[in-house]
């Protein structure tokens, strides 16, 4: 997982990762990474990350969508 964020500022609390994969502190910690390089607009990231976490990380596609497309109504001045 380190190699994974290496290149980002997202710290790891590796003393949560460290507990069972279906451990809610595990959950939450493996979310919190994500929704933080969500919001760093690091989707590629984030996606290998969610799968080396083992959780599907079709959400993360999702969320990349939306971004690209707020970007693309603001960028040409198009409203919804």
């Amino acid at each position: 997982m380190h190699s994974t964020t290496a290149s980002t500022s997202v710290v790891l609390d590796y003393s949560v990762l460290a507990h069972p994969k279906n451990s809610e502190a595990y959950a939450m910690e493996v979310r919190r990474v994500i929704d933080t390089l969500k919001m760093k607009r690091q989707f590629n990231v984030a996606r290998i990350f969610a799968t080396v976490a083992g959780i599907v990380a079709g959400d993360i596609t999702v969320d990349e969508v939306r971004c690209l497309s707020v970007l693309f109504l603001v960028h040409t001045g198009t409203s919804l």
